[in-house]
């Protein structure tokens, strides 16, 4: 730790340089047998832009045409599910997950958790069903 000394010392020195010119950064100057002007300019590729997928709907699963590659055809599957049209497992445990929320949204969620006596979890939970059903129906 300074001593009372050591901080006088340090003002000193502070104001003895108030008069000092500023400080002015030293310019960058590569040398000129490092600078090669390129070969050749970039060629620039353009891609057509993609188009952004459907959002009423998952998206499709392409088919195979049934060959026969040497695997087994139990061994693949035929239809792909998707996790956002299957029914949740209730009695499955609960798995660690975090999420980032607005702390006016944490507010919200908290506030309502108090009011109804349920976790935070369990109205997030319910929040995502109620999302689930009303964009892919019912049945998911």
């Amino acid at each position: 730790m300074a001593s009372s000394k050591d901080i006088r010392d340090l003002i000193a020195a502070r104001r003895a340089n108030r008069g000092a010119p500023p400080r002015v950064g030293v310019p960058q100057i590569d040398p000129a047998d490092l600078i090669t002007e390129p070969s050749e300019p970039p060629v620039v590729v353009e891609t057509p832009p993609e188009e952004p997928p459907e959002m009423n709907r998952p998206p499709q699963v392409p088919v195979s045409d049934g060959a026969d590659d040497g695997e087994s055809h139990r061994s693949r599957p035929t239809v792909i599910e998707d996790p956002r049209l299957m029914p949740i497992d209730r009695t499955a445990t609960l798995v660690a997950f975090s999420s980032y929320l607005y702390p006016d949204r944490k507010r919200q969620v908290k506030q309502e958790s108090i009011s109804t006596g349920h976790d935070m979890h369990e109205i997030i939970d319910t929040a995502l069903g109620e999302y689930f059903e009303k964009r892919y129906g019912n049945g998911y």
